[in-house]
């Protein structure tokens, strides 16, 4: 198991999501690289915007698939999860408080949030590895998963878990898989006992598969828990490693580095979708 935990210490006046992600977006590509492409040894490495990856028309069939699995647990049937009873812990949560009372709305009191901390989970991922694949899987644990975790731990700020995760298994397709079951199986320890010191799981595998990796695909990312206030507290992003690219000494150039990283946050965006006053979200130079 891979766990990369970031916790940055400040808080910042929250703003819409959507100008979040657009400013935040910006910061995380003002690297020195050179728009039309870069000298790698497989020749020129030929950059490929990240609306294109999600949204071109040679990857219809696999937003279609992931559409399929997004809609296919009890909640996004009926808009109630699939446990009733399923809690994540909160220490004096605003919305244990009656409606009606002032302090519930979270919009009105900054200091409640931190910034989210983000752990990977990657034993599906690190199952896949062989001689040739290695240097991907390693360049992907090493730079792109702790740079996608540090753009939006830097972006948003939540209500911190004060107790550990535990996840749902109402949720999990066939109770057992994050997503799908193409995807990571979710340990019974992370049912049991949960995960600690974390306000999103996210579990990462490389699956080969035609339903998700074709096209110009690189990785589809889909919510597979939620606590009692339909915050999304687990995920699962499938990488698609053919569609990476690296040189024979397995590093690859910084616009390789950074577009892996857009794309990460680009699946991931779209699948934050949670109650505007939930989640806090905020720029910072440090990006």
């Amino acid at each position: 198991m891979t766990k990369l935990t970031l916790s940055l210490h400040f808080v910042l006046l929250c703003l819409p999501l959507s100008q979040m992600s657009l400013g935040a977006a910006q910061k995380l590509r003002t690297d020195p690289i050179a728009n039309k492409g870069t000298s790698s040894s497989k020749g020129t490495y030929q950059r490929q915007s990240v609306i294109r990856r999600l949204y071109g028309p040679e990857n219809a069939h696999v937003r279609r698939n992931i559409r399929e699995v997004a809609e296919r647990p009890h909640r996004a049937k009926t808009g109630l999860l699939g446990d009733p009873n399923h809690r994540v812990p909160y220490e004096n949560h605003p919305y244990d408080k009656p409606d009606d009372d002032p302090k519930r709305k979270l919009q009105f009191d900054n200091s409640l949030f931190r910034p989210m901390r983000i752990v990977y989970y990657t034993d599906a991922l690190d199952s896949m590895r062989t001689a040739e694949n290695a240097a991907k899987i390693d360049f992907i644990e090493s730079q792109v998963l702790p740079r996608s975790a540090e753009f939006w731990s830097q972006a948003l700020s939540v209500v911190p878990v004060s107790g550990n995760i535990k996840i749902s298994t109402s949720e999990l397709d066939g109770r057992e898989f994050c997503g799908d079951s193409e995807f990571t199986r979710v340990p019974d320890e992370h049912v049991s006992a949960g995960i600690s010191d974390a306000d999103l799981i996210l579990y990462v595998s490389g699956t080969p598969s035609s339903r998700f990796c074709s096209g110009t695909t690189l990785a589809v990312a889909v919510s597979c828990n939620f606590d009692q206030y339909d915050r999304p507290t687990a995920g699962a992003i499938n990488i698609c490693l053919d569609q990476i690219e690296l040189d024979t000494d397995g590093t690859t150039s910084a616009a390789v580095v950074q577009d892996n990283v857009d794309i990460l946050v680009g699946v991931f965006r779209k699948d934050i979708r949670t109650r505007g006053d939930d989640i806090c979200s905020h720029t910072s130079s440090k990006l």
